[in-house]
C-alpha cells in the first residue's frame, strides 16, 4: 500500500490550523450593552474598572504580593473588545475590589466599614430565617442583667432559636491585611485576633449569660426575647465577610476557646457557607445536626475549607465512626459546586447532591425525622438529631425492621420492639410499638431504654415510641448521663440478654443469612444439644 493514501474506506479530517477557543472568551461591551438594555456608556464605565491597567503589574514581585490580575481580571482588546479567560475570577473581584475603592475614600471610610459589618449581620440572618423561620430569628440582641436594662452584659449580632438549642452568630466585617495574606506570622496573629478571635471571645461571653439565665434578653425594640429562656444548648458561629481558603487551617490553629457546659465548639466560618448551609441544610434539624457533628469533628479533620466538610457530610454523614482522623479531599465539594450552579445559574446538573439528603426517601427513619422537623419541643428534637447521626446503611437497616414491627403489632395486637447498640460511639437506640396509652407506653419505653443503657455502659441512649401499621412518630426520649455503679440495676439487668449488632437483627428478622447461635444456646439444626457440641464441633 502506498504511504502517501491511506487504506480503502479511511477518512481522515483536514487539520486546520486556524480553529481556536480564543474567540469563546472574547466579548464587546456593546454585546452586553444590547444583551442587558443597559445603556454602552454605564457598561463601559464598569467593565473598565475590572479592565487590567496599562501600567501593568509592577507590585507582584512574588506569589504573596498583591497581583492586579485578581482585581483586574478584564483584558483589552480591539477597540471596545474584551477579553475573560476565567469567569470566577471576575466574580471574586466584583465582591472583593469595592472594597478598596471605598476605603480610599477618608470621608466614607468609616461609613463603609459600617454598612458593611450589617450587611454581613443583615445577610446571616435572612439566610437562617430561611431555615428556622422569620419568628425564630432575632437581629442585634441585647443582653441586659435586668428588666431594667441599665447593665448590659452583652450584644449578640444573630441569635436563632429552636426549642432549648440556639445559634448564636457574630459578625465580623475586617479584612486579612496584605501583610498577612504575605504570610508575616506577627500580623496574622493579629489579623486573626481582630476578625475571629475577639468574635469567638464576644460569642462565649454571651453564652454564658445564656445558659446561666436570669438575664434579660431583648430585641431592638427593647421587647423581652421569652424564647431564648430556658436553653441547654448553644451553637456559637463566628462569622466573617471575607473568603480566604486558610481561614479553617487558622481556627485550628489559632483559635482558643473556654470551655463551657452546654457550649458546643465555635464554628468559624465565611457568608459565603452560610448560604450554602442555608440552602441545603433548609430545615432546622438538618442544620443543627450538621453543626452538632462539626462541633464533635472539631480539629480531627484536615481540609482546606469548610465546603469541604459540607460536601462529606452531604455524602456519608460528618461521622468520625471508627476513625480517629481524617484528611479531606477538595474534590469532595464537586457535588456541591454542580448543584449551586444548577440551582442559582440554571446550568443543567443534579440540583441535590446525592447522599443524606435522598437515601431517606421512603423509608421509616426518613419519615420519622420528616415527622420530627415538623415540631419544635427539646425532647423530640434530640431524638432527630440522634437519628440523624446515622450512617446511611444503618438508617436504612433501622428502617426496615421498624416497618418489620409496626406490621407484626397491628397483625396481633401486641407489643413488639427492637433495640440495638452501638459500642464504638457508647450509645444505642430502643424501638416500641403498642396500642398502649402515651403514659403508659412512655413509662414502658424510659424502663426499657434505662436498662439497656446501664446492661451496656453507655453514655446516652435514646428510645422512640411509633405506632403500630402506620409507624408514625408518638414520642420519644434521650438518656444522657454518665454511667454510675447501683446496685438496685445490677439485679434488674441481671437476666437481660446481650443487644445485638444492627446486622445480626437485621438477619433474624428476616432470616436473610443462618444466625449463629451462642455456644450454650441450643444448635440450630434442632438435634437439641448446645451448639458447642453440635455444629461447632463439627465446624
Amino acid at each position: 500500500m502506498d504511504a502517501d493514501y491511506p487504506a480503502k474506506g479511511v477518512k481522515f479530517a483536514r487539520r486546520n490550523t486556524d480553529w481556536t477557543v480564543f474567540d469563546g472568551f472574547a466579548f464587546t461591551t456593546g454585546e452586553i450593552a444590547t444583551s442587558s438594555g443597559i445603556a454602552k456608556s454605564t457598561v463601559d464605565a464598569v467593565v473598565d474598572a475590572f479592565t487590567f491597567q496599562d501600567d501593568g503589574n509592577s507590585t507582584f514581585t512574588s506569589l504573596s504580593d498583591y497581583n492586579a490580575a485578581n482585581a483586574f481580571p478584564i483584558l483589552s482588546g480591539e477597540g471596545d473588545a474584551r477579553i475573560l479567560l476565567l469567569y470566577v475570577s471576575l466574580m471574586e473581584a466584583l465582591y472583593d475590589s469595592p472594597f478598596y475603592w471605598m476605603n480610599a475614600d477618608k470621608a466614607y471610610r468609616s461609613k463603609a466599614s459600617e454598612n458593611r459589618g450589617a450587611f454581613t449581620e443583615d445577610f446571616t440572618a435572612d439566610r437562617l430565617k430561611a431555615v428556622f423561620g422569620p419568628e425564630k430569628v432575632f437581629l442585634n440582641v441585647d443582653i441586659w442583667e435586668t428588666a431594667a436594662k441599665k447593665t448590659k452584659l452583652g450584644e449578640i449580632d444573630v441569635l436563632a432559636v429552636i426549642g432549648d438549642i440556639a445559634i448564636l452568630v457574630q459578625a465580623k466585617s475586617k479584612k486579612l491585611t496584605l501583610d498577612a495574606r504575605k504570610g508575616n506570622d506577627l500580623q496574622l496573629q493579629t489579623d486573626f485576633k481582630g476578625a475571629v478571635q475577639d468574635a469567638c471571645d464576644q460569642g462565649v461571653d454571651c453564652t454564658k449569660h445564656l445558659l446561666a439565665g436570669g438575664a434579660f434578653i431583648a430585641d431592638t425594640e427593647g421587647n423581652e426575647i421569652t424564647a431564648a429562656t430556658g436553653l441547654t444548648k448553644i451553637h456559637p458561629v463566628c462569622v466573617i465577610s471575607d473568603h480566604y481558603p486558610s481561614l479553617t487551617f487558622q481556627a485550628q490553629q489559632f483559635l482558643n476557646v473556654e470551655s463551657v457546659q452546654g457550649m458546643e465548639r465555635p464554628l468559624v466560618c465565611d457568608i459565603f457557607l452560610i448560604d450554602v448551609l442555608a440552602e441545603f441544610l433548609n430545615t432546622p434539624l438538618r442544620f443543627l445536626s450538621y453543626l452538632e457533628l462539626r462541633s464533635a469533628v472539631g480539629d480531627h479533620i484536615a481540609l482546606s475549607h469548610e465546603i469541604v466538610a459540607l460536601g462529606y457530610h452531604l455524602k456519608r454523614n460528618l461521622w468520625m465512626g471508627e476513625y480517629d482522623y481524617m484528611a479531606l479531599d477538595d474534590d469532595l465539594s464537586v457535588d456541591i459546586d454542580i448543584a449551586m450552579a444548577a440551582r442559582r445559574e440554571g446550568i443543567d446538573g443534579q440540583k441535590t447532591p446525592p447522599g443524606i439528603l435522598t437515601d431517606l426517601h421512603g423509608t421509616s427513619v426518613g419519615r420519622l425525622i420528616g415527622e420530627v422537623e415538623a415540631r419544635s419541643e427539646p425532647r423530640a428534637l434530640a431524638v432527630g438529631l440522634e437519628l440523624l447521626k446515622l450512617s446511611g446503611r444503618s438508617a436504612v437497616q433501622l428502617s426496615r425492621m421498624i416497618d418489620g414491627i409496626v406490621l407484626d403489632a397491628k397483625r396481633f395486637g401486641k407489643h413488639r420492639d427492637v433495640t440495638f447498640a452501638m459500642e464504638k460511639d457508647k450509645t444505642g437506640i430502643t424501638v416500641h410499638c403498642n396500642f398502649d396509652p402515651d403514659w403508659i407506653a412512655a413509662n414502658s419505653l424510659k424502663q426499657h431504654c434505662e436498662r439497656r443503657k446501664y446492661s451496656t455502659k453507655a453514655r446516652k441512649w435514646f428510645g422512640v415510641s411509633v405506632s403500630p401499621g402506620a409507624g408514625e412518630y408518638r414520642f420519644g426520649l434521650v438518656l444522657d448521663y454518665e454511667w454510675k455503679r447501683n446496685f438496685q440495676m445490677d439485679v434488674k439487668v441481671a437476666t437481660l440478654p446481650a443487644p445485638k449488632s444492627i446486622d445480626y437483627l437485621e438477619r433474624a428478622m428476616f432470616g436473610e443469612a443462618q444466625l449463629t447461635p451462642g455456644r450454650n444456646e441450643q444448635c440450630f439444626c434442632g438435634s437439641g444439644l448446645k451448639y458447642k457440641k453440635c455444629h461447632l464441633l463439627k465446624g
